[in-house]
């Protein structure tokens, strides 16, 4: 019933919060790794009431970014050019590889799509910087790598939307009203307990084809 990667990650984020939410300051392949960054993430530096201007004091301490500006901050963010989770910094790639799946059709659309639209949209409603909120954080890896998991989404496409509009808005709200700065991970695992019922009542008729308007009886 549950994204497996997302339940691990949950139990890890619980049970050792420290460890998971350190990480070490990118360098070359050729550099050793000596340094490590302590500061807040970007969504923590915001949740515990600091400003955009933080948030890019900390990129530049860190050697992430040459300036504090909000466009500067937006860069590194869509870039990935900061200390991250793997997988989750660079905004870029993972928009690329979501769209070589969507041209593949090895993903469907609907649920990223409406996942990312509804938190822009709820970040921006409830006084939060919607562009930064997209940029920042597992948002968006979420939407394009988790939401879109065969077993644990929904099999129609108006439940994908639905799913997805559900998961956006819970991990803003989580962000908003939690203790937590993140609320992807829950806000995919709990849509994830919801699918069974998305299925049911938007149910998909298998080998049923609609019939074609103008046909002749």
């Amino acid at each position: 019933m549950f994204n497996p990667a997302l339940i691990g990650r949950a139990f890890l984020i619980m049970s050792f919060p420290a460890a998971i939410t350190t990480w070490h300051k990118p360098v070359g392949f050729s550099a050793p790794l000596t340094d490590a960054v302590t500061t807040a993430t970007p969504l923590n530096i915001i949740k515990l009431g600091g400003s955009m201007a933080a948030v890019g004091k900390s990129f530049v301490d860190s050697g992430f970014a040459a300036s504090t500006d909000y466009g500067s901050v937006l860069q590194t963010l869509f870039f990935g050019t900061r200390a991250g989770c793997i997988g989750e910094s660079s905004i870029l790639l993972i928009l690329l590889g979501g769209l070589f799946l969507i041209i593949t059709k090895t993903m469907d659309w609907r649920a990223p799509v409406s996942m990312i639209v509804t938190a822009f949209v709820a970040s921006w409603a409830l006084g939060m910087d919607p562009v930064f909120g997209v940029l920042a954080g597992g948002l968006v890896f979420g939407a394009v790598f988790m939401a879109t998991d065969y077993v644990t989404a929904p099999l129609t496409a108006k439940g994908k939307l639905i799913f997805g509009f559900g998961a956006g808005l819970i991990t803003v709200l989580i962000r908003k009203w939690g203790g937590y700065p993140e609320g992807t991970s829950y806000g995919i695992l709990i849509m994830n307990a919801a699918t069974p019922f998305l299925n049911r009542l938007i149910q998909k008729k298998y080998g049923f084809v609609a019939p074609q308007k103008g046909a002749s009886k």
